[in-house]
């Protein structure tokens, strides 16, 4: 099988080149398997035409599977450039046979959008295996619900399987809201199965590991954060470590979580992955947040997602967009599942990784949500609280009325929110009228929306009522087209019903509380609520909890109408009861109509007649009902949903018939029928499915029903549904031309019409029926009300409509897991429908009159020997009552209800099971009696007050007072039972008789004692004067039932211990109107409430009283039934010995019988005809025929001691035979066993039942003493036959005995060895049939054990090779050969350039590996086990069985010839000394055992009694370690044959524990044909690191091989040729234009070993191993790389082992000189307002965190800093695996060093120094050494164009290696993050250079500019005057900052001063100087 893809041409490709044209080639990639096409150059129309082949391995492709398309320009140097990709969904190719498909797609560029004119042809052609099964329909509607996993622009595409065609093929038209096409018109459309949900899973609690790698992030929201990401697993949380200052951290981190969890629990929590910033508050820390369920995960192939993205977002604000993307693994491990590979792909392109990987809904961008829940009200809400407090209210006459005794409140709960509605107080029907809101972002990748309704308590934790979960996948589809339009989750208005837990209180713990979760199928009806659920888009809610508008209120009632329904039903037969301590009754109810231990609901017809179970001869017991069958009905209102039920009838219907078909078709391909008969099988089945498709779906009738808007788009979707697969059956009906696929189709048809078998709006109640023993419910039936649905269209009535069926009860709870046996069967007929339609039920029950009867018991009480009924405080119940008491029922109170009337009087009929005793239907009976003494304290024991009773402590006769009832004789006399925990005397202690805990030790303390005496009894009575005897006693009694009190159970005959007795009365009524009600209405005047209230007035009791209704058959038919229990195969073991002594139990109705006992067998063979006689059915004997009751057979192990252990069950039907002369033979069938949800293996039987009209029987089948064998024409026809055994011995443990065959000829007997022993030879004796095989003893021990004390282990520990001469192996090792065989190129590209050999690296055990079949091609192995399994406890296994059975027929006569023997050349298997080498190379994905989510693993090494371990050398702190280590031990084979591997943690204080471990069988390896020793290599070295390690030569291993195989030795014709077999061998041929070095061998052995090579020996490999912990069983614990070699000692010396050491890293050194920074931001704003930053440069290596700094160039007023500074950073990095070697503590406390292995990414940032506040963050840039963006050469040509940004789509930039460029220089842009956009904030001039150690201490320099300042040589940066720290330099800050500043203000003013000064002494001198001058005075 294979996919081919031809890729074709494209057209209109984008040019890339600045000059020139492109050169584009393609890429094509299906499941992680990429394949190229060649290079078209300058060519923008490419035309390649080439075929690309994909091997599939032998598995089908999916409905989900999809190629990858991807163009890109290739590129000399540098990186290729994306030039547009696609992608094309392969759901069409998977309709079954050979398809092709033409594909025409337009091209998407890097952002995902469309490019219009770019176009690529291709065409897809696949061939599928055959056989193969088209996969189930791809979930659609789940898809957008849960979130499937689709990328950009196929959005939903790959989720269907359409076949679509177009009208138009012109260009695709765009739509300008999206970006995307348009989708054109299409003429038609197939799709399969849109929507799929998951299912119903189970409740049983098993082991499951989750997985999460988180790997890394992208993108992280926010500048210079600290990122860390928390994972929360259901109620486990674990976080990675915090990385430093990045947006794009690499975590790399494995995380393990263990649950023992039920599927249905786990798969519906929630995995949330949340990334914060440590640097922050907890409060505002979070950056964005993913949430799925992890049933998502598990629903994914492989349970897993690998290697995915996530759209972070914020949960609170779903409209601030994309928050990061985040890369990560989860798998989902079950019990025996086997984990996908978590490595990360290797891609050089790593922003199309996330394009093509992102895991978001559906497809769409996240927009916000709200999902408005309306509650109205809930109904039937059950009691919840104690009523102690109003008792006491009560008794104090406070308060009011009684109230209800529940405080509920509903609840909503999606991905984790949770809204409430208000607390209604002491109400159980609440009215909320309340809107609840929870915003979600939409599609959501969580499926269920859980409603629940809680009980307030004010002291303890609120109680839960009960909850449901409404599927999302269910209420919404996202759509796939125009014509059909999707939407939003809308559900009701409708009522939910909630199941739980019983509905009755108790002041005890409930047991089945946790059913009221929704975990496990709920028990019991709960209540119900009124909901509307509607999706509003676009939105989040500004409130959680509104009230409702009161229009809206009055708009929901019309939905609320009820109609009044009829339950009806009449049960049959009741066997194989198990509650025997109290009378059985059987209650029947739907929601809480009928529910009769509610006080709160009026009585109903809903329950049986308490009737007390009788012995049926055997082991079972059954209620006695005759020929009387109780029936019962019960009244119902509910919503008319009719039509919704009857279309599930109808799917239903049709489901049932396809399966049927199929099933058939099936049977016909089994038996080999012809292809033609085949053929019309299936066209039949094709031709029913189309005609009950065409089927009309029923519809709400106008004024009748109300639909809702769900019913509408449902009722649209289905017929859509039902019209596309008449179309695909008929196309597959004319088209189909092989059977299987053909079936694969019709099956696949079949999961489409379950999908369409949903009704989410389903408010009609289940229906329960409870097996009530006592006042104690015990066992349940829960049955979907739709099944008995009675409808007048035939089509929409339910299947199990008035039909009689088989049900098997069964345990509430966990309960039903833990115990085996069946609490019942009924045989019962079940009738639901409308009260107008009741009158058809009526009409069914033609075999029997329906009677109806009022029903009171009359109660008496002895005193003083005389019975009377008034018997005043003696007398507890009234003197007519119902059944319990409980209720007084006076016969003259009955009054017939309107429309009854009576028919006769008042008649005493007495209960059927009185007339019989305990002792019934037993053939032989112990009675017993208990002799009970007593003390006071140091006294001497005397009679006790009750000196003797039963085993309860109640009186009875003394054992001389006891009668022997008549038909029964005595057996022997009174004994005392010492076969009890008692003393020598018989006697048990104990303080107090009434409280227990007897004990068979007497002490002073003790009060009490008793003994018992036991008696048995056989009956010799024959059944005649049995049922005569019943007759009459019947008639003597009275009716009378007997009881020492009236809660203890009654008998029929009197004893003197009997205090109180009852009788039944019954009055017949007769209906006039029919559908008219039969309940009484009792009116009784209560004494005793006259007191109660002051105004001394009588208070009138209302009560209701029920009839009993009964089915009374007046014919009964006698029948015999024959059981043919011929043997069994595959049942478990149950003792000791890994044996069991089964026998078999055989119910029918009300007899059952059993088998022998088949001692130590486990495929026992019983030969035994059981008949039944006698056994009476009431009914028509043709319907007896067409629907016969079940049988049960069931199997035990039979012990000596104690009960049986139970073995499984099978059921059967019996063949009817109404004339015994039927001339038809029952076939001997085989019948599955099943011992719970387990196989309990098969048997062979079958069954005739005979109706006993008067004609003569069959006669009786032959005897074999006692036991009737099954007769000649039924039983097997027996052959002589022939078997041949060949024996390896290598069983070591204790001597067991175990059958290892078994036939009808008898059972081969094998003698094992005990240990140690060693033996051969073989005696076949003849004993009854029985071959037995026995060895002998062997004188070759003491040989054996004698090597064995020479054993001895060496350890080598990454053994040294020999230094080669050879300069061209200098740099190769034996990891370049493993790195080159697993195709990582770039970890080897030396070796490959050498092209020598490589090796097979399997991603399973060896032995798994097809075509070696687990190295069993000499024998079988075979498991022996002692004891029998039991899940909690480890292997019981004790040993092996190696040997191979060969059978096959002999002739019949025996003198003929005996064929030739089959097996022959046995192996030899005398003990052998070898040298053992383990080589372990890694191992990937250990369970963590430290707190810290690490390990610290290392090897220990199991072989023989030798151990040897790594221990001193343990890989701390990792989980992926690299061990690179070899074990060379010797050992003998077989004698030791078991190599074990254990991965251990190492414990510094503790002992180390076992972290997994696995087994290899070296003696399959030594022995099989494909020589899986020591694999052999692809060409002969005899020096080089491929040197032949092999202790035989190639020409030598070819002629063993030849030998083993029976071929002729080979001959050799010189050196160049040889013939192996039939064919002659060139060494030309093998060697045809490869170059023979030095190194290679001899010609004669290259050629020998190029022969070797084409046959299927194991080649030189490397297998992966997975390892498991016996604490987990089936769940793996990691993966073990390694491989083994084993070399015979008698070979002598094998070659040198290989040399593993892990690879070490290499030292290397970065200089980074900081020269300038240029255009920084100026982040701060001086005193004299100038725009100013305090410049200083960080940088680092990620991972190591050591951070420099530059110093600071203070004061830059224009972005510009000049530090001349150097970085110097030492570091490890492996070159050949592209990754930094970071070694260091995690805590300083840390033990060891923890090793990881990141990209070199180097840090670089630019700060804002402040000296009295935390520093300003600029810019950053990231570097990878391996992947850097080139520098620009100028300041102005930097921008942020040179660094990939993803967001922005700018992907395609120029990068380059620094490990290959060793220096660059120039100028890198730095920039800051903000609301998600980069913005530019500096460049920075750096020169970086990457060297050696070595080359680093030739060429030293030291940090910053210390000495030794060369290399280069860094001068002071040349700084402006103007950069100085101001509170340092005061002059400076004068001159540069004040007077540069202000210089101007300084000068004015001191002009202004001097203007001043002159004014000043102008005014002070005018004055005296103009006087002078006016007198004159010169």
């Amino acid at each position: 099988m294979s996919l081919k893809v031809e890729v074709i041409e494209a057209s209109n490709v984008p040019n890339l080149e600045s000059f020139g044209e492109s050169d584009p080639y393609t890429t094509i990639t299906y499941q992680g398997v990429s394949k190229k096409t060649k290079v078209i150059k300058s060519d923008l129309n490419p035309k390649w035409n080439e075929a690309l082949d994909f091997d599939l391995a032998g598995v089908a492709i999916s409905g989900n599977d999809q190629l990858e398309v991807t163009v890109k320009d290739w590129e000399r140097v540098g990186r290729n450039r994306l030039l547009g990709t696609a992608k094309v969904p392969l759901a069409d190719l998977c309709r079954g046979g050979p398809q092709n498909k033409d594909v025409d797609t337009i091209l998407m560029d890097g952002n995902g959008q469309p490019l219009p004119q770019t176009k690529i042809r291709m065409k897809v052609s696949y061939n599928p295996p055959p056989g193969a099964t088209p996969p189930a329909p791809a979930p659609g509607a789940g898809g957008a619900a849960t979130g499937q996993e689709v990328s950009m622009g196929d959005a939903g595409e790959e989720e269907e399987e359409e076949e679509e065609e177009e009208v138009d093929a012109g260009p695709p038209e765009i739509d300008p809201a999206t970006g995307l096409p348009k989708p054109r018109p299409k003429k038609k459309k197939k799709k399969l199965g849109k929507r799929r949900f998951r299912g119903k899973l189970s409740n049983k609690p098993q082991d499951f590991q989750i997985r999460i790698k988180v790997i890394e992030g992208r993108q992280i929201e926010g500048s210079n954060i600290q990122p860390v990401c928390k994972v929360t697993c259901f109620n486990q949380v674990k976080q990675t470590r915090v990385k430093k200052s990045t947006n794009s951290p690499f975590w790399n981190e494995t995380f393990f979580f263990n649950f023992h969890a039920s599927p249905a629990e786990l798969f519906d929590e929630l995995l949330e992955f949340t990334v914060f910033n440590s640097r922050k508050l907890r409060s505002d820390a979070m950056i964005g947040s993913f949430k799925m369920d992890i049933g998502m995960v598990w629903e994914q192939g492989n349970h897993a997602f690998v290697n995915k993205w996530l759209l972070l977002g914020d949960p609170e604000d779903s409209m601030a967009g994309a928050k990061g993307y985040l890369k990560f693994c989860a798998i989902v491990l079950g019990p025996g599942d086997t984990p996908p590979s978590m490595k990360a792909h290797t891609t050089s392109d790593d922003s199309e990784d996330i394009e093509s990987n992102l895991l978001r809904p559906a497809g769409v961008q996240l927009r916000p949500a709200t999902f408005a829940l309306n509650v109205y009200k809930c109904e039937d809400i059950p009691r919840m609280d104690t009523a102690f407090l109003q008792g006491v209210k009560k008794f104090f006459r406070i308060g009011e009325e009684v109230k209800e005794l529940v405080d509920p409140y509903f609840l909503m709960g999606f991905a984790g929110k949770e809204v409430q509605t208000k607390i209604m107080y002491c109400n159980d029907h609440p009215e909320y009228n309340q809107r609840l809101k929870i915003g979600l972002q939409f599609p959501s990748m969580c499926e269920k929306i859980r409603l629940s309704m809680k009980d307030w308590d004010r002291i303890s934790e609120d109680d839960i009522i009960g909850t449901n979960f409404l599927e999302v996948s269910q209420i919404s589809s996202p759509g796939d087209n125009e014509k059909e339009e999707g939407f939003l989750p809308t559900f009701g208005p409708c009522f939910v019903n909630f199941y739980g837990s019983p509905r009755e209180f108790s002041e005890l713990p409930d047991e089945y509380e946790e059913l009221n979760s929704g975990k496990g199928e709920g028990v019991a009806f709960r209540g119900r609520a009124m909901v509307e659920l509607k999706t509003i888009g676009g939105e989040l809610p500004d409130v959680p909890v509104e009230d409702i508008n009161p229009e809206d209120t009055l708009k929901v009632q019309k939905f609320m109408r009820k109609r009044r329904y009829k339950l009806h039903a009449a049960f049959l037969h009741a066997t194989m009861v198990s509650a025997i301590d109290a009378p059985v009754e059987f209650e029947v109810s739907i929601g809480n109509y009928g529910n009769k231990l509610d006080d709160y609901i009026a009585p109903c017809a809903s329950t049986t007649q308490p009737t007390n179970a009788v012995f049926d001869g055997s082991h079972y017991y059954f209620l006695p009902w005759g020929g009387t069958k109780p029936c019962v009905v019960v009244d119902a209102q509910y919503e008319d949903i009719g039509w919704r039920l009857e279309a599930l009838n109808l799917f239903e219907g049709i489901i049932a018939a396809l399966e049927s078909n199929i099933e058939q078709v099936k049977v016909g391909i089994k038996a080999k029928l012809p292809t033609p008969e085949l053929a019309q099988l299936l066209i039949s089945a094709l031709d029913q499915l189309v005609e009950d498709c065409r089927k009309p779906l029923p519809k709400a009738q106008k004024g009748v029903h109300l639909t809702t808007e769900l019913d509408s788009l449902l009722t649209g979707y289905r017929e859509c549904e039902m019209e596309n697969l008449i179309e695909m059956a008929t196309t597959l009906r004319e088209n189909a031309t092989d059977i299987n696929e053909a079936l694969n189709e019709a099956e696949n048809f079949l999961q489409i019409l379950r999908n369409l078998a949903v009704e989410p709006q389903n408010s009609m109640p289940d229906i329960i029926i409870w097996m009530i023993s006592g006042e104690k419910r015990v066992a349940y039936h829960r049955i979907p009300a739709n099944t008995l649905l009675y409808s007048k269209n035939p089509l929409y009535c339910g299947r199990e409509c008035g039909k009689i069926q088989a049900i098997q009860m069964k345990y509430p709870g966990h309960k039903a897991e833990k115990k085996h046996d069946v609490p019942a069967l009924l045989r019962i007929k079940l009738w639901f429908g409308l009260q107008g339609d009741e009158e058809t039920w009526h009409q069914m029950q033609k075999e029997g009159e329906m009677a109806v009867f009022a029903e009171t018991y009359e109660n008496q009480v002895s005193i003083l020997g005389n019975w009377t009924s008034r018997g005043g405080p003696l007398l507890t119940r009234p003197k007519f009552s119902d059944s319990q008491g409980k209720v007084k029922l006076t016969k003259e109170k009955f009054v017939p209800p309107p429309g009854w009337q009576w028919e006769g009087e008042w008649y005493i009929n007495p209960e059927l099971s009185m007339l019989y005793d305990k002792d019934a239907g037993h053939r032989t009976f112990i009675d017993d009696v208990y002799e009970c003494q007593m003390r006071l304290p140091g006294t001497n024991w005397v009679e006790s007050t009750r000196p003797w009773s039963n085993v309860k402590g109640d009186p009875s006769p003394s054992k001389g007072e006891m009668e022997l009832p008549a038909g029964w004789v005595w057996e022997d006399d009174w004994q005392i039972d010492l076969s009890r925990a008692v003393d020598e005397d018989g006697f048990e202690y104990c303080v107090e008789a009434t409280i227990g805990g007897w004990g068979s030790t007497e002490r002073r303390y003790h009060l009490c004692r008793r003994r018992r005496w036991v008696r048995s009894r056989k009956l010799v009575e024959n059944m005649k004067q049995k049922k005569e005897k019943e007759k009459q006693l019947q008639a003597a009694t009275e009716g009378w039932e007997y009881a020492p009190l009236f809660n203890m159970k009654f008998h029929h005959i009197e004893r003197k211990m009997d205090m109180v007795r009852r009788r039944r009365w019954h009055r017949k009524m007769v209906n006039t109107d029919p559908g008219a009600p039969c309940f009484f209405s009792m009116q009784e005047a209560d004494s005793k409430s006259k007191k109660k209230d002051s105004d001394d007035e009588s208070e009138e009791i209302s009560q209701m009283s029920a009839p009993r209704m009964f089915l009374v058959f007046k014919n009964a038919f006698k029948y015999q039934l024959r059981a043919y229990i011929y043997q069994a195969r595959d049942i478990l073991a149950m003792d000791d010995s890994g044996m069991s002594d089964p026998f078999a139990r055989v119910s029918f109705l009300t007899q059952s019988l059993r088998t022998e006992n088949i001692k130590k067998s486990l495929c026992p063979t019983w030969d035994q005809t059981l008949i039944f006689e006698e056994i009476e059915i009431h009914g028509d004997p043709r319907s007896m025929e067409a629907q016969p009751p079940d049988i049960y057979i069931e199997l035990f192990d039979h012990d000596t001691f104690g009960e049986p252990e139970f073995l499984g069950r099978a059921k059967a039907h019996p063949m009817v035979k109404l004339d015994p002369g039927d001339a038809r033979s029952p076939v001997l069938q085989w019948y599955e066993i099943r011992r719970g949800k387990d196989s309990g293996g098969e048997l062979l039987a079958a069954f005739e039942l005979f109706l006993m009209n008067g004609k003569d029987l069959p006669f009786m089948p032959p005897k074999r003493g006692d036991l009737f064998t099954v007769p000649n024409g039924i039983r097997p026809v027996m052959q002589r036959t022939g078997i041949e055994v060949r024996w390896i011995l290598s069983i070591h443990g204790p001597q067991r005995r175990a059958i290892v065959g078994n036939g009808p000829g008898g059972e081969h007997v094998v003698d094992m060895p005990a240990e140690g022993e060693q033996r051969e030879g073989r005696q076949q004796t003849s004993l009854d049939g029985k071959a037995i095989l026995q060895l002998q003893k062997t004188k070759k021990v003491k040989s054996a054990q004698k090597l064995i004390a020479r054993e001895s282990c060496v350890i080598s520990m990454a053994t040294l090779m020999k230094e080669q001469e050879e300069v061209d192996y200098e740099d190769i090792d034996w990891w370049s050969k493993y790195y080159a065989s697993i195709g990582d190129t770039e970890k080897c590209q030396k070796y490959l350039d050498k092209d020598l050999d490589k090796i097979v690296v399997y991603d399973s055990e060896l032995e798994k590996t097809e075509g070696f079949g687990d190295f069993v091609d000499f024998c079988e192995t075979f498991d022996l086990e002692r004891g029998k399994d039991d899940d909690d406890e480890e292997s019981n296994m004790i040993g092996q069985f190696k040997g191979l059975f060969k059978v096959y027929p002999l002739p019949s006569d025996p003198n003929e010839e005996v064929p030739v023997k089959v097996l022959g050349n046995v192996p030899s298997s005398e003990p052998e000394e070898c040298i053992v080498r383990v080589y372990c190379i890694k191992a990937i994905d250990l369970q963590p055992n430290d707190p810290t989510g690490l390990a610290d693993p290392y090897i220990q090494i199991k072989l023989g009694k030798k151990s040897v371990d790594s221990r001193d050398n343990y890989i701390p702190n990792s989980i992926n370690p690299v061990f690179g280590i070899m074990f060379e031990m010797t050992t003998v084979l077989p004698v030791f044959k078991d190599l074990t591997i254990k991965v251990m943690d190492y414990d510094l204080v503790s002992s180390d524990d076992l972290i997994g471990e696995t087994k290899i069988d070296l003696e399959n390896r030594m022995l099989s044909r494909h020589r899986a020793s020591c694999g052999i290599p692809k060409s002969y070295y005899v020096e080089g690191p491929n040197k032949w390690r092999d202790a035989k030569k190639p020409k030598e291993i070819l002629e063993d091989l030849c030998s083993n195989r029976s071929m002729a030795p080979p001959m050799f014709y010189g050196n160049n040729s040889a013939k192996v077999g039939r064919k002659v061998y060139k060494l030309s041929e093998f060697e045809a234009g490869k170059v023979i070095s030095v190194d290679h061998g001899p010609a004669d052995q290259r050629l020998a070993l190029h022969i070797l090579n084409t046959f299927d020996v194991v080649k030189e490999h490397v297998e992966t191993r997975p390892i498991y912990n016996p604490l987990q069983p089936n769940i793996e614990q990691g993966k073990l790389m390694m491989w083994v070699d084993v070399f015979p000692k008698s070979l002598g010396e094998p070659g040198p082992p290989f040399d593993i050491k892990a690879r070490k890293p290499k030292e290397y050194v970065l200089r980074t000189v900081i020269y300038n920074t240029v255009d920084v931001i100026l982040d701060e704003t001086s005193i004299t307002g100038e725009k100013m930053s305090d410049i200083y440069v960080s940088g680092w290596l990620q991972g190591a965190d050591e951070k420099q700094k530059t110093d600071i160039h203070y004061r830059s007023l224009n972005g510009e800093g000049n530090f001349n500074w150097r970085f110097v950073f030492p570091f490890e990095f492996m070159p050949a695996e592209n990754c930094m070697v970071v070694k260091k503590k995690e805590k300083f406390w840390s033990l060891d060093e923890t090793e990881q292995r990141l990209p070199a990414i180097f840090m670089i940032q630019v700060w804002d120094n402040d000296k009295f506040s935390f520093d300003d963050f600029l810019g950053t840039i990231e570097l990878n050494l391996s992947n850097m963006p080139m520098p620009s050469k100028r300041a102005g040509s930097c921008d942020l164009k040179q660094l990939p940004d993803i967001t922005m789509g700018n992907t395609n930039v120029k990068t380059v290696s620094l490990f290959e460029q060793k220096r660059l220089r120039g100028f890198w842009p730095v920039y800051d993050e903000k609301d998600g956009q980069r913005q530019l904030t500096g460049k920075v001039e750096m020169e970086i250079e990457l060297i050696s150690k070595e080359e680093s201490e030739t060429r030293p320099a030291g940090k910053a500019r210390d000495e030794p300042n060369m290399n280069p040589v860094l001068d002071p940066p040349n700084r402006p005057e103007t950069s100085f720290l101001w509170f340092t330099s005061p002059f400076k800050t004068l001159r540069y900052i004040i007077w540069a500043n202000y210089k101007w203000y300084f000068i004015i003013g001191l002009l202004v001063l001097l203007l001043i000064l002159l004014i000043f002494l102008f005014i002070y001198s005018f004055p005296g100087n103009f006087s002078a001058w006016i007198l004159g005075n010169n």
